[in-house]
């Protein structure tokens, strides 16, 4: 054998050992990736259960909220709605209070002119009431004229009557707007 085949045999041998561990390595990867290839589906399955389990809850969950949001939306709507008549309602009273407070001036205007014309009539009234006074000071003067007093009594009486009617109503009007 010569040297060249000798040294053919020593690379057969070095290339058949290369060989063996090849395909032993080769083995081992293919047992590694069926393995691998096991553990990838198993956890794809994990995954799709899980999925499945998540979209399940989900599911749950929406139908368990969406009366409770439903409900809530409801009662928003109402508050709103009542918000919305509260509102109404106070516009309305503060235009109550400002035509009232209006009202409340020009009544208070009255009481005071009739309070006044009270007053002048209570004057007129006490000046007739002293007048005959007067007249029954002159007569004990001149009894010829007793005619022309007659005539002015009886004037004083009718317009002493009026006062007294008059003082009648503005006490009516005085009390009405008063209590009012």
């Amino acid at each position: 054998m010569t040297e060249e085949q000798k040294e053919n045999e020593i690379n057969l041998t070095v290339l058949t050992g290369n060989i063996e561990k090849l395909q032993k390595i080769m083995e081992d990867l293919k047992s590694k990736k069926s393995y691998l290839d096991y553990e990838f589906q198993d956890l794809t399955n994990k995954r799709a259960l899980l999925q499945a389990e998540l979209d399940k809850r989900q599911r749950e969950e929406r139908e368990r909220i969406m009366p409770q949001l439903e409900q809530l939306n409801q009662k928003l709507k109402y508050l709103n709605e009542e918000i919305l008549d509260n509102t109404k309602e106070i516009e309305k009273h503060e235009k109550q209070i400002e035509l009232l407070t209006t009202h409340k001036a020009e009544v208070e205007t009255m009481l005071e002119k009739i309070k006044d014309d009270h007053e002048k009539i209570q004057e007129e009234y006490i000046m007739a009431r002293q007048k005959p006074l007067n007249i029954n000071k002159m007569l004990q003067g001149d009894d010829n004229g007793m005619e022309i007093v007659d005539e002015e009594l009886k004037k004083l009486k009718a317009r002493n009557e009026e006062l007294k009617e008059k003082i009648n109503i503005s006490e009516e009007a005085y009390m009405v707007l008063y209590f009012n």
